[in-house]
Order: C-alpha cells, then structure tokens, then sequence
C-alpha cells in the first residue's frame, strides 16, 4: 500500500488539469485574418527597411563623395590665393618705374635737342 501511494502521490500532485480553450469559428476566422494581416504588415516593413537600408547606404557614400569635393574645392582655394599672390608679386616688378615714363623722355629729348642746338649756333659764331 505505501508502495502505491508513493507512486501515486507524485503523479497527482504535479499532473497539470488541461485547459479547455474552444474557439467558435468566426474567432477562429479573425484569429487567422489578424494573422494574415500582421504577415503582411511584417513583410511590407521588412521591404521598407532594406529600402531604407540601400538608401543609407547610398547617401553615406553621397557624404564621402562631398567630402572628396569640399577638400578638393578647398585644395583649389588654396592655389588660386596662391596664384593672386604671384600675379601681384609679378605685377609690382613689371610695373614701369618712374624714369621709364614716356613724359620724362618726351622732355628730356627736348632739352637734348634744345641743348645740342644752342651748342652748335654757338660753336659755329
């Protein structure tokens, strides 16, 4: 006899009493059209995150592009700052100086001539 109640003890007091869940069948037919649906759902937005991924994508690599340019346009700046200097520079030494104006030898050939002809009616008195 203690034998069986050892054995039947643990048998009743851990068996689990089942549950009876009974489902009419429109709760059946909404269970499966909100299952449906929620698929749907779930694949739509899978769709949109791998659009969405490719789009990161493609605009993290539109930022590298911009990068490139934006230190090339600052590379080109820099040498056309550059290029202004040496043309000011290169200007400043091609600029006429002030005894190679046209006016100054305009005069001095006057007086030259003026000169050489007031030496000569004296020479020749």
């Amino acid at each position: 006899m203690k034998w069986l109640i050892s054995i039947l003890f643990p048998v009743i007091c851990f068996s689990q009493e089942q549950i009876d869940t009974c489902f009419t069948v429109s709760e059946l037919e909404d269970i499966s059209y909100t299952l449906d649906s929620l698929i749907n759902q779930n694949e739509i937005n899978e769709q949109i995150i791998s659009e969405q991924k490719s789009i990161i994508t493609d605009l993290e690599t539109v930022i590298k592009l911009d990068s490139l340019n934006i230190k090339y346009t600052e590379q080109q700046n820099a040498y056309l700052r550059d290029n202004v200097l040496f043309l000011n520079k290169q200007v400043e030494l091609l600029q006429p100086k002030w005894y190679n104006h046209k006016s100054i030898y305009f005069v001095a050939g006057i007086l030259t001539t003026a000169i050489t002809s007031k030496f000569i009616i004296e020479v020749t008195k």
